[in-house]
């Protein structure tokens, strides 16, 4: 089976070329087209040639381009997108419910949504672990081989870091809105699984927000309550989660390592070692290992899906401490130490610092779970089943 392969800069590509490969499929590679639309003729060119020479039986895509969809309705080609990400704003595109997409989410509930918007051929295909190789998995660390405590793999920015936003002291939005939404963000952090924050706001902060930063809903089946969810405020409650949540370590006497890995921000605490941003495949497995607890906070764009850093602690046989998302079903019966609220958060991750025996043979029925069902090769698998 002959697949034109379009190239991105995903984490993932490796592993879902390898897993194509694997399933017997020969790949012919593009680049992804680029944002700037005065190149779109020549691209264009470029695809119909690389087609015409290749004769793929699909079109295939981490995330999804409006552009490739339309180019395939135009040559009587399917086109094969796999959303690997909690939100990205081309996933609301108009073009998502085209007739001849077959778009699959790793998101439960995001597959629901675009269902529910119409979106005719909407598949769930969560993501996996990465093949990290057996030498790197060999065992699971014990207390003596782990020198970190607590390690998180997530970024935490200052709200300097970000571009404007409503709650940037530069804009104009009325005092009495920005006290209104700062004591929405205390609220959400404390609990995953609120109602959105847009879909409660009143009236006089809707009118305000709405007249400073107006919602971009052209050409796309976006909500403006989902407009200002995934782009502004999911991000402020996920980095207010992060910094509260991972600082309420520094008060436990048992924790005196802790790390997290970032990306480049101005964002420091003290007792908290940054490590900066950690590469996917050539730290995440020794930071997994060296680790006692292994932090993951989702950010709030994912629904109910597992982010492929849990996967990857999983992958390399670390111990794994999560907020709840609903995804996490697919791995009974093996299944992670999950939590929903900070007070658990803490009381689990005690439990598990000082009960050694038990936290590695969790590590290890996952492991061996994830090993045997959910691999990429066994997502790949999957995706070509459905789509014959």
């Amino acid at each position: 089976m002959q697949i034109l392969y379009i190239q991105t800069d995903s984490i993932l590509t490796r592993e879902v070329e390898r897993a194509f490969q694997l399933a017997g499929c020969s790949l012919v590679y593009q680049p992804a087209p680029s944002q700037d639309d005065s190149d779109s003729a020549n691209y264009l060119s470029q695809l119909l040639t690389k087609i015409k020479q290749s004769d793929p039986v699909f079109i295939f895509s981490l995330d999804f381009y409006p552009f490739l969809s339309l180019a395939c309705g135009a040559m009587g080609l399917p086109y094969v997108a796999w959303l690997v990400k909690g939100y990205d704003a081309d996933y609301y595109s108009a073009t998502i419910r085209n007739e001849w997409n077959y778009i699959f989410a790793m998101d439960s509930l995001l597959c629901q949504e675009l269902r529910n918007a119409g979106v005719p051929n909407c598949f769930f295909l969560p993501l996996a672990a990465p093949s990290y190789g057996e030498d790197t998995c060999s065992g699971a660390p014990n207390n003596e081989q782990c020198s970190v405590d607590v390690s998180m793999i997530g970024t935490i920015l200052e709200r300097s870091d970000l571009p404007v936003h409503p709650l940037s002291p530069e804009n104009s939005l009325k005092d009495s809105t920005k006290g209104y939404l700062e004591g929405c963000i205390a609220c959400q952090h404390q609990f995953h699984g609120m109602p959105s924050m847009s879909s409660s706001l009143p009236g006089y902060v809707w009118e305000d927000l709405v007249k400073v930063f107006p919602p971009t809903l052209e050409n796309t089946i976006l909500s403006a309550y989902q407009f200002y969810d995934y782009n502004y405020f999911n991000h402020l409650i996920t980095y207010a989660d992060r910094d509260v949540h991972l600082n309420a370590y520094k008060n436990e006497k048992r924790y005196e390592k802790i790390h997290l890995y970032s990306a480049a921000s101005s964002y420091s605490s003290d007792k908290i070692i940054n490590g900066g941003w950690a590469d996917y495949y050539n730290d995440i497995p020794q930071i997994a290992q060296q680790s006692i607890i292994n932090l993951v906070i989702t950010h709030r764009n994912y629904k109910a899906g597992i982010p492929p850093i849990a996967w990857a602690i999983m992958g390399a046989k670390g111990f794994l401490l999560s907020n709840y998302q609903a995804d996490y079903q697919l791995l009974s019966p093996a299944s992670p130490v999950l939590y929903r609220t900070p007070k658990e958060m803490l009381s689990k991750s005690a439990y598990y610092y000082h009960h050694e025996e038990e936290r590695i043979a969790i590590t290890e029925e996952l492991y061996q779970e994830i090993s045997r069902k959910h691999t990429y090769y066994n997502r790949i698998q999957e995706m070509l089943s459905m789509l014959s």
